[in-house]
């Protein structure tokens, strides 16, 4: 299973790639399926090798497109795993985005038990609601951080931000500090998302996030972080 923000062309070859290295490694049967998360490009479901007119490998796969999923299916089979992504999926046309996003948090505060996993749940649904409304309207009501700071996940991204002066902003109650220790985890954010959707980002496009300042500039990067298609599209967005 492969999550997507946005269709890019090269998909169908990347998942004939997956397919086969797993069914290599494993020596199992493969079901390959996309989730694409916000519309956009020419979804396909197939790619095939045709070499001097000979067709040498075909591969299909599944695609969901988020849009086009029913949230009231979701909610009325308590489908839990996937309340995280109920803001992306499709709703009734009068529903509004604060609506949407109220009754999503909702549902994982009363609907899923452990602390850690409805922390967890909690972060996701924050972080994916950024992909489809405005990060200020999402902040405005998604503000359970107590909560989130039950997450391992959460704490992980939060801990390098601690380490460069948010803790100590907020114990001497400098605001200074804490708008400096802000902006650093905000800088740390937006380097761990293009990180976590890429891999290794390149030393001198972290140079350039590390030299950005201000809070509405930084927090901006962080969501065309989570967006963005590529780290090349994401470097010329930057330029």
């Amino acid at each position: 299973m492969e999550f997507q923000t946005v269709w890019r062309r090269d998909m169908p070859r990347r998942m004939a790639g997956y397919t086969w290295r797993l069914y290599e490694r494993y020596d199992l049967s493969v079901h390959p399926v996309v989730v694409v998360l916000r519309p956009g490009g020419s979804l396909k479901k197939s790619w095939r090798m045709v070499t001097w007119g000979w067709p040498v490998a075909t591969c299909c796969f599944d695609v969901i497109a988020l849009w086009e999923v029913d949230a009231a299916v979701v909610m009325a089979q308590g489908l839990t795993g996937l309340y995280p992504l109920l803001p992306l999926m499709r709703w009734e046309e009068e529903a509004e985005p604060a609506a949407i996003l109220e009754h999503s948090q909702r549902l994982i505060l009363d609907g899923i038990a452990p602390l850690e996993a409805r922390a967890d749940a909690y972060v996701g649904l924050r972080v994916l609601s950024a992909i489809r409304y405005p990060s200020e309207l999402v902040s405005q009501i998604l503000q359970r951080r107590g909560l989130m700071l039950e997450s391992p996940v959460y704490r992980e991204i939060l801990e390098e931000g601690r380490q460069a002066g948010l803790e100590q902003g907020l114990e001497q109650g400098r605001e200074e500090g804490l708008e400096q220790g802000r902006e650093d985890g905000l800088r740390d954010d937006v380097l761990a998302a293009l990180e976590v959707r890429f891999g290794a980002v390149p030393a001198a496009l972290a140079e350039q996030v590390r030299r950005r300042r201000g809070r509405p500039e930084l927090e901006g990067l962080l969501r065309r972080a989570i967006v963005v298609e590529s780290l090349e599209a994401f470097a010329r967005e930057l330029g």
